[in-house]
């Protein structure tokens, strides 16, 4: 007798087990070591080029960037949105209705329409009080300005007129000028005939400092009809009887005080004289309107 030997089968794998047929080549599996190497190679090439990727990206940005604005889409895209929001704020009442104007009385009604520039049904949102404010100061008879919105639909506006304080006369022309000095633009002098009349170079800006002084003397300063300002330096007064009253150059308000104490003696102011001259400290200059000077050396309202 003989044996047979068998040939030792291999083990059959679980998908031969269930029967599977497999088409084509065979798979081939990767080791992890190879497949790290190369995504570890493929990121060093990447790398390799970030500066210029970067650089690359930055100026398609700014190009893109640069053609928005020079072509005006981006200020056609503002002013599309802003005037669909516009729509939005007017349809839901917030608009302008009307204008509050108080503390205005000499100032032109027209000039503070158009310092103002607003418009029914312009959108409250819009309105810029500062601009508004600034307008109205450049306005020749206003002071201070207030500007408010009061929503929904109303503007107030709050004035301070200048105080006319003196018609000043310059050169031949004629101004009207508050306590400081300032022309109040636009006035009407002819309005204002009542006020002093000051003349000369610098009285706008000394005239306050002559008020003051006259005041406590209101026998003189209701006879004074005008101010004349001598060289920029002193005043001549021009009465109402057409006696001029020369001022020295410091000392004003002894001078007036002197004046004062005259008048009341002497009844000086209404006598037949054409100037009276205080210029000098220790002397009295009189001359009446025949052409007759009288020195005096009193000043102490006696004459001699």
């Amino acid at each position: 007798m003989f044996s047979v030997r068998r040939k030792p089968q291999r083990k059959k794998t679980k998908s031969q087990q269930l029967g599977a047929i497999h088409i084509g080549p065979a798979r081939v599996r990767r080791s992890k070591r190879s497949g790290a190497r190369r995504w570890k190679d493929w990121r060093r090439s990447v790398y390799g080029y970030r500066p210029a990727i970067v650089f690359a990206s930055c100026v398609s940005i700014a190009v893109a960037v640069y053609g928005a604005f020079a072509g005006g889409y981006v200020a056609q895209l503002a002013t599309f949105a802003g005037e669909a929001i516009d729509k939005k704020i007017q349809a839901m009442g917030v608009r302008v209705e009307s204008v509050v104007l108080t503390g205005r009385k000499n100032c032109d009604v027209d000039e503070i329409k158009r310092a103002i520039a607003l418009e029914r049904a312009d959108s409250m949102l819009n309105v810029n009080t500062k601009v508004i404010r600034k307008r109205l100061l450049e306005l020749g008879w206003v002071e201070q300005a207030t500007v408010q919105r009061l929503l929904p639909n109303r503007i107030k506006v709050d004035i301070v007129e200048r105080k006319p304080f003196a018609v000043w006369q310059l050169n031949g022309s004629f101004s009207l000028v508050d306590v400081t000095g300032a022309v109040i633009e636009g006035g009407n002098t002819a309005q204002f005939s009542h006020l002093p009349l000051i003349v000369g170079e610098g009285a706008n800006l000394h005239a306050e400092r002559l008020h003051n002084a006259l005041s406590p003397y209101p026998e003189i300063q209701s006879r004074v009809r005008a101010a004349v300002r001598i060289g920029n330096r002193r005043w001549n007064l021009r009465l109402a009887s057409g006696i001029d009253v020369k001022l020295p150059e410091g000392s004003l308000e002894e001078s007036l005080r002197e004046l004062s104490i005259l008048e009341s003696e002497t009844r000086l102011l209404v006598r037949n004289i054409r100037a009276l001259d205080l210029r000098f400290p220790d002397r009295l200059i009189i001359q009446t309107k025949d052409g007759t000077i009288t020195d005096t050396k009193q000043r102490s309202g006696k004459e001699t």
